[in-house]
């Protein structure tokens, strides 16, 4: 059965996939399970935020997180444990 995730848990997986190091859009992809163009939406709204950052070195574009991006994974794993989820059939 195909398990469902909110937008939150969609960022979640991004966010740990770029913080595990400097990351190329198809990695973050591929860690995060998510289609490319949908990846590519987040990562601009990310980005809008703060969350991260983009650099190019030459045709190439990195992604790293920031602080802001650390204190987002890191308040959205407390509110996770303060508001468990029922698992619903």
């Amino acid at each position: 059965m195909r398990k469902y995730r909110c937008y939150h848990d969609i960022i979640e997986s991004i966010l740990r996939a770029i913080s595990e190091g400097e990351s190329k859009i198809t990695r973050i992809c591929l860690k995060a399970h998510i289609p490319m163009d949908r990846c590519k939406r987040i990562l601009n709204i990310l980005e809008h935020y703060g969350l991260i950052m983009k650099y190019s070195v030459g045709a190439t574009t990195y992604y790293v997180i920031l602080d802001r991006g650390y204190e987002w994974l890191g308040t959205y794993e407390h509110l996770k444990t303060l508001l468990p989820i029922r698992k619903h059939r």
